[in-house]
């Protein structure tokens, strides 16, 4: 829904992922809005993390559980501006 260059994934920075269980796809990431996340979306998160990467599912303006990126401080201004991540 962001136009073009107000998303971290216009600059390859970002993507969004879902947790597979068994071999399916588990979509639901949390148990009701604004609920704890389900088990599989927490492990996720958590690796994620351990990776660097900053997760959607804690910012507090917006709610964008499936989201995560790297994008090594830099803002989207800067990115709009020229400036590449590493």
């Amino acid at each position: 829904k962001a136009k073009h260059g107000m998303s971290y994934h216009n600059w390859h920075v970002a993507i969004d992922a879902i947790a597979v269980v068994n071999g399916k796809a588990v979509w639901k990431v949390r148990t009701k809005r604004g609920g704890p996340l389900l088990p599989q979306w927490q492990t996720v998160i958590d690796l994620a993390k351990g990776i660097g990467l900053e997760c959607g599912a804690d910012w507090s303006s917006i709610t964008d559980d499936d989201h995560f990126q790297f994008a090594s401080g830099i803002t989207l201004a800067q990115f709009q501006a020229g400036k590449v991540a590493p």
